[in-house]
Parts: C-alpha cells; structure tokens; sequence
C-alpha cells in the first residue's frame, strides 16, 4: 500500500532524471546533458529525506534508528546484489589490474566513500578512462550516504539552538556550497575533484531541504500556475539539451538544473504534474533505482571487452542495444525480486543492522579485500609459458605496490651509488628496465612517480605535487637523475626541471617515450581470451617518434643526456614475441617489455650507466 503522502509526479521526475542519465551514458551525443540528472535525483533527496525527518520531529516520533532502518533496506539490498554481480563478472573477463580496481572500488562503497575514492584515482568524470570504472556511478550513492548521515544531526542542532535562524543558516550554507562548487569546478588542480565532493554537491540536496523545510512549516504555499510549472520543465529540458561537459560543473550550473526541479515539485494539479504522473514515467520512477545501479556497469563492462581501442563512452549500436536488454533484466529483476520484498520485510531493527548492513558488508569487504591484497589475482591468467604479474602490469606491483611510489627501491640496494628516477607510470613502465641496468653497473635506484601527473606544478593535483615535493627532497642525494614521463602529453615544466638539476651538478638522463600504439594488446589478448571477436590490427601512432624529438630537444639544450630505450630495438614496432606482450596496454611496456629492453641494451654494449 502506498503512503498517503505519495507524489506520483515525484516518481515521474526520478524517471526524467534517471533515463537522461542513461541516455547520456550510452552516448552523450544522444542528450548532450544527461549527467544532471544526478542533480535531479539529489534535489529530490533532500526534499523527501527532510520532509520524513521535519514532520517526524514536529510529532516527536523521529528516531534516528528507525530513519537509518529505512535507508538500509530501501539502498543496500539491491547494491549489494550490484557488487556480487560485478566481482562475479569482473574475476572472469577483467584483466588484473582492472579487476584490483574493482577491489578497491568495492571496499570504497561498503565504506560510503566512494566519491572521495574516485576523486583521487581517476581524475575527470568524463574521460574515457573513467568509462570502464564499473562501481564508477556509486560516488553518488556516497555523496547521498554521508548527506544522510550529516544532514539530520544539522538539522537538529539547529533547531535547538538557532530555531529561529536555520533557515538563514541553512540558506547560507546552500549558496557557499554552489559558489565553492563553481570556484572549484573553474581552478585546474581542483576540477578533478569537484566533481564528487559531498561539500560541492551539498548545495543541491539543500535546495530540497529547505523546499521540503518550508512546505511542512507552512511558509511556502503549492504553485497552481500551469506556465510556471510547464516553464521550469522547459528549462530542465534546454538544460539537458544544451548544457555538456566543456561547461565548469558542478556549480551554478548545478543550481539552474536545481531551481526548476524545486519549482515542479512544489507544483501541484498543474499540466507539468500531470504529464510527470503518468503511468510509464511513474513505473520507470519505481525502477530507477535499481536502473541507475545496474545501467552503469553493464556498459562499462561492455565497453571494457569490446571498445579495444579505448574510445571511451562511444558504442556501435547493436552493443548499445545489447546493454539496453541487459539493463531492463536487471533492473526489473533487482526491482521484483530484492529491492521491494525486502524493503517491505519487517523485522527489528538490530536485525536489519545485521542482515541488510553488517554480514553482506563483511563478507563482500573480505572478498574485495582478498582481491586487493593479491593485486587482481593475476594468477587466474597466468599459463606454462606466461606469468600474468609481468604480462599485464607496467610494473611489477610485488616489488612496487604502492598507488604513489615515493622510494620503491630496486637495483643493488646496498650501493653507495644513488639513482634517483621521477615521472608518472612512464617512469614505473621504466623501473625494471633501470633497476635491471642499475644492478648490473651498482646503482641503488629509487622510484619517486605516480600515474596521471605531470611534473609537480600548481596545476597538478594534490597527489602530484607530494610527489614532486618527496623527489626535490631526495633529488640533492642522487648521483644519478633519470626522467620519464609521457611526452605526448606532459612536456610543460621539462625544462626548468632539467635546467634547475643541471645548475646543481647533477647528471640527469631524459628517457624517451616508447611508440605509442594504436590498440591496446592487452585488451585484444583478453578478447582473444574471451572468444570475443575484435580486431587484432596493431600499429604505431603517427606522432611517434615526433614528441621524443621535442623531448631530446629541450633536454639536450638544458644541460641533460637524453636516452631512447627504443633505438636497440631492430624493429620499433615490435609488441609481443608469441604469447608474450611486450605492452601492458597502448602507451606502457610490461614488465615484460622492460626486462626485453634492458635486455637488447647490455646486448648492443652501450654505456650510459657508466
């Protein structure tokens, strides 16, 4: 039986919000906006989860158990099944390293803290790397968590000592968030982040707080103007239309999306209403929760066994269709069979802390825990003549297996003579080629890098600049400086580095990108694996070797020895030798293909260590 306070309109927004988000996932050329339909939904918690607390506390039957009770059953069944499904599904077609990550992204949702995970891992929102993050979706199921955990302690608070203000209060901290949202969404180093932060998205949820606060207090009556309504349904729509993610978001973007989502549901017998409750949309409204868990990874999964040139979100449409299929199973599946019986289970609430929180969270954390700590359980690929450790990573994660190396140590650990080697996976991809030289000629060699940065600036993030800050710290130590990092993209600041280091008398060696290929054979090693058909054709970028020669350039003019692994190579296509893949993916080495260059260089007796 539904409540007597159901709002079948209510439903019908979820449903706009949930298929422009889909939409936009299959292909963002289809609704070039559809990511605010995350705003969407978050108006519509604030609104619904307030309104709950705020009558609830003015008849004094609020209780914080039986509010959490409620959102325990309503969330976490269906997630949960979502997990089970996505380990499942990762350990059979994931390559290692992608399926370490889906480790770490399911310890991060049991934890409600996967927004703050993904802020510090996969950079934008709408890059293509992140389109294969299959728990990629649930920072915002993290962001609607901690707002249930923060908000109703606020709010009682401030009823009890500032009653009378809070929704001054209140106010206020809605218009900091969005303007702290925009000034984080428009300053480089922080666009990365903006994106997940509870803090920019807090604005959003309190403008259904303080709609849903007014409502009940009686201080803001329903709008009855059909071209009011109908008016705020056609901003929503523009915005969808129009809006993309060139625009800095979150922000006041977030809050044009916001106020006519406030506007429709404060609606009411209006011809917007109308439209919003009819029968498709209110059912779509039902399932969407169970859709929005299950859409996103169904393609990411899709995407990650079939996109092997890694174009990102864009699908041939017969896979478009194939996802469209297995999301309405799913959905509808989750929908019927665990998201409404078991929200309608009663039992007390100690029971529901154990069966719907505590034993799942155990049981899916230590499995996710077991797939962490043995790095994506390579060993499920390894053959006689492969070990997966070193066939698909860029480095090898038992002597490295830090996210941020600051002192990986390799070569002769016990040698007076210092190498000192700084960059980002381009410099990991180079590790075992340098600790393998180094411990023949009797260098200790330490790795100060981590993926994605550049060389440490203002415009890098937090995690770069530690980098760079460990490295200046150790670089005065060194006798010996090697570089390495991915020059088709990170050239900016090569030269003062180089400069700066050669003024203090240090030798420094600048190693040269390896050819950037146009596929990644690791995935097509996978397809192949998979029995899926895909097309094995791999070659080199046409820039190559162009950025290695701007690299020489400004390293040799600045003072530094450039060195170019890939010039002892007979032949710089080369990729693989049989079964083994000289490539971890387009534009890294394996382990593999490091031991092969360091290899091919002892061979051709050149000296640079010396």
């Amino acid at each position: 039986m539904k409540a007597k306070n159901y709002r079948p309109d209510i439903d019908g927004l979820r449903a706009i919000a949930v298929l422009s988000v889909v939409l936009f996932h299959i292909e963002p050329s289809y609704l070039s906006g559809g990511f605010l339909g995350v705003d969407i939904f978050f108006v519509i918690s604030g609104f619904l989860i307030t309104g709950i607390i705020y009558r609830e506390k003015l008849d004094n039957t609020f209780s914080f158990a039986n509010f959490y009770v409620r959102r325990a059953k309503r969330i976490l069944p269906p997630l949960f099944l979502l997990l089970i499904l996505v380990l499942v599904i990762g350990y059979f077609i994931s390559l290692p390293y992608e399926y370490y990550k889906v480790g770490i992204s399911t310890l991060s949702v049991l934890a409600f803290a996967s927004n703050m995970q993904y802020a510090l891992r996969t950079g934008d929102y709408f890059s293509n790397d992140s389109s294969e993050w299959p728990l990629l979706h649930t920072w915002s199921l993290a962001v609607e968590e901690q707002y249930y955990f923060t908000f109703p302690i606020t709010l009682f608070l401030l009823i009890k000592f500032f009653d009378n203000r809070k929704f001054i209060i209140l106010f206020a901290l809605c218009i900091a968030s969005f303007i702290l949202a925009e000034y984080m969404s428009r300053t480089p180093s922080l666009q990365s982040v903006s994106y997940y932060l509870l803090f920019t998205r807090f604005g959003e949820m309190l403008v259904g707080s303080l709609l849903a606060l007014l409502s009940v207090s009686g201080k803001l009556p329903r709008f009855r103007s059909n071209g009011l309504a109908l008016a705020a349904l056609l901003v929503v729509a523009a915005l969808m239309a129009f809006i993309n993610e060139s625009f800095p978001f979150p922000g006041f973007v977030a809050l044009a999306i916001c106020l006519p989502i406030a506007v429709l549901i404060n609606s009411e017998n209006t011809i917007a209403n109308k439209i919003l409750a009819n029968r498709v949309f209110v059912f779509i409204g039902l399932i969407s929760y169970s859709l929005y868990l299950f859409h996103w990874p169904i393609l990411a999964y899709i995407r990650y066994v079939f996109d092997i040139k890694g174009e990102g979100y864009s699908l041939p449409f017969n896979l478009q269709i194939m996802a469209v299929a297995a999301m309405a199973i799913l959905s509808l599946g989750s929908f019927f069979l665990i998201e409404r019986p078991l929200r309608r289970f009663k039992l007390q609430p100690i029971y529901v802390g154990a069966f719907y929180f505590l034993i799942p969270t155990l049981l899916l954390g230590s499995v996710a825990g077991y797939v962490v700590y043995n790095k994506g359980l390579p060993q499920r690929l390894s053959t006689s003549d492969v070990n997966a450790d070193f066939q698909y990573s860029h480095i090898d994660k038992n002597k490295c297996p830090d996210l941020v190396n600051l002192g990986c140590e390799g070569g002769r650990t016990d040698s007076q003579k210092k190498i000192v080697f700084f960059g980002n996976s381009h410099a990991e991809h180079y590790f075992e080629y340098v600790s393998t030289l180094a411990n023949k000629y009797d260098y200790d060699v330490k790795l100060y890098a981590s993926g994605g940065c550049g060389m440490g600036g203002a415009r890098d993030s937090q995690k770069c600049q530690v980098v760079r800050e460990a490295f200046d710290k150790v670089s005065e130590s060194a006798d010996l400086i090697f570089i390495a990092f991915r020059w088709d993209k990170r050239r900016s600041g090569l030269a003062d580095l180089v400069s700066s280091l050669v003024k203090q008398g240090k030798r420094v060696v600048v190693l040269a990108q390896p050819p950037l290929l146009t596929v990644n054979p690791a995935k097509i090693s996978n397809c192949i694996r998979l029995g899926v058909h895909c097309d094995q054709d791999v070659s080199v970028s046409d820039q190559y070797p162009k950025y290695n020669e701007l690299v020489k350039n400004i390293a040799v003019s600045n003072g530094a020895e450039f060195l170019d692994p890939y010039a002892y190579v007979p032949d710089f296509k080369t990729y693989r030798d049989g079964d083994i893949l000289y490539y971890s993916d387009d534009d890294h080495l394996s382990v593999y293909g490091a031991k092969w260059l360091a290899q091919l260089y002892e061979n051709a007796g050149a000296s640079i260590f010396q």
